[in-house]
């Protein structure tokens, strides 16, 4: 017997838990990898911690191969020949054959039976992209919104531009995407200009906003 106290993931919230030896009536999903996932890994741990129901275990094909070309084309023999995982993170994978083989489930039906989780907790604009015929197949576990800010004489002072104007402010200014992408993948703008800037938004002797 093992006996522990833990924190549930990042909050203050602290238990005691205590591990006896035997066999576990969870039941056992695998979920297939063709690359070292570090955030994955933490939120399996984390699901069988918490599951009461489910185990996941993981099947790693970047550990098997040691090459990743040779992890993804293991990985599609395996959806071929039925052994595949149950679940597989398809990050950095073409998996428009497994979709249309009818070898992927579809998201939208667990979404439907889920009573915790369902579509319309989700943001929709970013689900729609993942969408394929309709279905949802695979969905972001995280994503980012990067904002840019530019001079009023050029944007014309304009908010929230689509990339067809942004395509035409460029264009107008002699430039094209390579101007700006750069700059604003590796480093989100807004962040930027308040992180210099913070002196104008905090007053340091009250310590408020």
């Amino acid at each position: 017997m093992i006996e522990i106290i833990g924190n549930h993931g990042e909050s203050d919230h602290s238990e005691f838990i205590v591990f006896m030896p035997g066999e576990t009536e969870k039941e056992t999903l695998t979920l297939g990898v063709t690359m070292n996932v570090q955030d994955l890994e933490k939120a399996m741990a984390e699901f069988n911690r918490c599951s009461s129901d489910y185990r996941v275990e993981l099947v790693n094909y970047f550990d098997q191969t040691g090459d990743y070309d040779k992890a993804v084309e293991q990985l599609k023999l395996d959806v071929v020949t039925g052994t595949a995982p149950d679940i597989i993170a398809v990050s950095g994978i073409d998996y428009s054959m497994f979709s249309e083989k009818g070898v992927l489930a579809d998201l939208y039906d667990f979404l439907r039976d889920d009573k915790e989780c369902s579509k319309d907790m989700l943001v929709q604009s970013v689900i729609k992209v993942y969408e394929d015929g309709g279905h949802l197949y695979s969905i972001a576990p995280n994503f980012q919104i990067h904002s840019m800010w530019g001079y009023g004489d050029v944007i014309g002072r304009q908010s929230g531009v689509t990339f067809e104007e942004l395509f035409q402010i460029l264009e107008d200014c002699g430039k094209d995407l390579n101007a700006i992408a750069g700059f604003s993948g590796d480093e989100p703008v807004l962040t930027r200009l308040c992180t210099v800037s913070m002196d104008e938004f905090i007053d340091w002797e009250k310590r408020n906003l």
